[in-house]
């Protein structure tokens, strides 16, 4: 068999369909049991994935929408299973172009999204639409059920613990990220053409007031 890229996520995913790989990525175990929702195949290790809400059709793996006039995209993790909630924005936004842990007006407002923003970069279309930087969260904590985590859990003598964070709670946490992203545009704004503005007034009234209080 030609040696995959265990990076390439679609040529992985290809063989899985074709019955030479395990679906999950970088597995070198023999796929034994098809998934009748992705059609991917899964050695004895992940069968278990066959169970969760993903493979069984209860949730879609991916959904594009838009919400608060900004691209929104929800993915599953092709590894790990769980969902992760993504909100993209143009060149011109104050969050483009930066880390997600270095976020602009942070000390005027900070973004509070599910167990805090980790991701940001662009996309070459093959994940996330090209033309937009993305920033993301994911739902892959200490207090979180990892779907594919908890499959091999008990194998390893864990036992699975944590909340799984279903599309419906994925969803509204990311429409909560679409407003605070734009809430930074609006302060960016703000700072940016109607502060320069209002500073000169501002600075005028108090001069014009002392010098009314000095004059009485």
């Amino acid at each position: 068999m030609e040696k995959i890229d265990q990076w390439d996520v679609e040529a992985w995913a290809a063989r899985s369909r074709n019955g030479e790989v395990c679906g999950i990525l970088g597995c070198q175990y023999e796929p034994v049991v098809k998934c009748d929702h992705c059609g991917n195949m899964y050695c004895t290790l992940h069968a278990g994935v066959l169970n969760t809400p993903g493979h069984q059709g209860r949730e879609p793996d991916r959904e594009e929408f838009e919400h608060a006039g900004y691209k929104c995209i929800i993915l599953r993790h092709y590894e790990l299973g769980m969902l992760c909630g993504y909100v993209g924005v143009k060149k011109g936004h104050p969050c483009y172009g930066k880390h997600y842990d270095h976020m602009p007006y942070d000390d005027l407002f900070s973004i509070e999204v599910h167990g805090g923003l980790t991701f940001s970069d662009e996309d070459d279309g093959s994940w996330r639409p090209a033309g937009y930087w993305w920033l993301g969260f994911d739902c892959a904590h200490a207090w979180d059920k990892v779907p594919y985590v908890d499959i091999i859990a008990p194998l390893l003598g864990h036992k699975p613990y944590g909340t799984y964070r279903n599309f419906e709670y994925v969803r509204q946490e990311t429409e909560a990220l679409a407003n605070q992203v734009a809430t930074l545009e609006f302060i960016d704004w703000q700072f940016t053409w109607v502060w320069p503005f209002l500073l000169p007034v501002r600075a005028a009234r108090r001069i014009w007031s002392r010098r009314r209080n000095h004059s009485v």
